[in-house]
């Protein structure tokens, strides 16, 4: 893949910029955030496991429809 995904690279960072905010407590407290509860993380793990393999899922029911009904 050498096409460079903008779109992609904004996720990215911000993901980690939001990582560093709640890892950090004075940076937490800054942005009045509660502290960091282990079942909230569990719940954010799980839910992205589940976008994941709904995605990997819905790529391979829609790459089976295009060659059995391929375009033009």
């Amino acid at each position: 893949m050498s096409m460079v995904e903008p779109a992609l690279w904004w996720i990215v960072l911000g993901s980690g910029r939001l990582a560093l905010v709640l890892g950090i407590p004075a940076l937490r407290e800054l942005f009045h955030f509660s502290g960091d509860t282990p079942h909230i993380f569990g719940v954010g793990i799980l839910a992205a496991c589940c976008v994941l393999l709904l995605s990997a899922a819905v790529k391979r029911i829609l790459r089976a429809f295009w060659r059995e009904y391929p375009q033009g």
